[in-house]
């Protein structure tokens, strides 16, 4: 016995209600087609993107979480440290480094100026506290420090290289190349005293006295291609500047012989 066509179509439409998704009213089916999987997608690639950032940026605070603990640690040590012995210029200097990295140069200067009521004559001292007035745009101030620390220190290259770029900086170019020339004859193959010697000269119109000083480390060692270009450029530059020079001996020696030559006719 068969199955009546009723009973059929009421089952159907049973097992059709089962297996089609539920939806509220008013709301349009989702599409099957690849642009709803790319949407998909892509809501997820943003969720993810949004975690990430959240990680990076956790990660980021607790770095400089960590950072800020680790430059208070280190503070606290150097100021006990300049609490057991205020002649401990070597803790003023670090203290002021630290004050540098911190962004608090002023900080900085008045833990020097207080290392040197005892400490007036450590040139190191006098140094740092130069490269903070420098930092502060104190020029003048800066410049009187330099030179007090390579007055107390003369031996100390870096020092003298200090203070002679500042000078040169501050208008001062033939101060600048006497300090460095002192500092050569006790290190004379520093690159640093070196390289400032040859770019105060260059500027100067030198170009002989540059290229001196450019040769000097070649001689001691195989110049590398910056050193060698550099060479070679000044090296024309110093025949350039020779043959002019030449030239104008010439002119001159030549005007004088015309000159002697017509108060020759004339006395005659």
């Amino acid at each position: 016995m068969g199955v009546p066509a009723s009973v059929r179509s009421r089952a159907r439409g049973s097992y059709k209600g089962r297996l089609s998704p539920r939806r509220s009213p008013g709301r349009k089916p989702a599409s099957a087609g690849p642009h709803s999987l790319r949407a998909g997608g892509s809501g997820i690639h943003c969720r993810a993107t949004h975690q990430r950032r959240e990680a990076r940026g956790a990660d980021h605070a607790c770095e400089l979480s960590g950072t800020a603990r680790t430059a208070d640690r280190r503070r606290d040590r150097i100021q006990g440290c300049l609490r057991l012995s205020p002649q401990y210029a070597i803790a003023a200097i670090n203290l002021a480094d630290l004050y540098r990295r911190l962004g608090r140069d002023g900080d900085g200067e008045t833990v020097l100026r207080a290392a040197l009521v005892t400490s007036s004559h450590d040139a190191g001292v006098r140094h740092a506290l130069g490269l903070a007035l420098t930092r502060l745009k104190r020029p003048d101030e800066a410049l009187a420090e330099f030179r007090t620390a390579t007055e107390l220190e003369p031996g100390n290259q870096q020092y003298a290289y200090v203070y002679a770029v500042a000078l040169h900086s501050g208008g001062r170019p033939a101060e600048a190349v006497a300090v460095l020339n002192e500092a050569l004859q006790r290190h004379p193959y520093d690159r640093s005293v070196l390289s400032a010697l040859v770019a105060f000269n260059r500027a100067s119109g030198n170009e002989a006295a540059a290229l001196a000083h450019a040769e000097r480390p070649a001689a001691i060692s195989p110049p590398d291609s910056s050193l060698t270009r550099l060479i070679n450029e000044l090296r024309q530059a110093a025949s350039f500047a020779a043959s002019a020079h030449l030239a104008a001996a010439w002119c001159l020696l030549r005007r004088m012989s015309l000159g002697w030559k017509k108060f020759a006719a004339v006395a005659s």
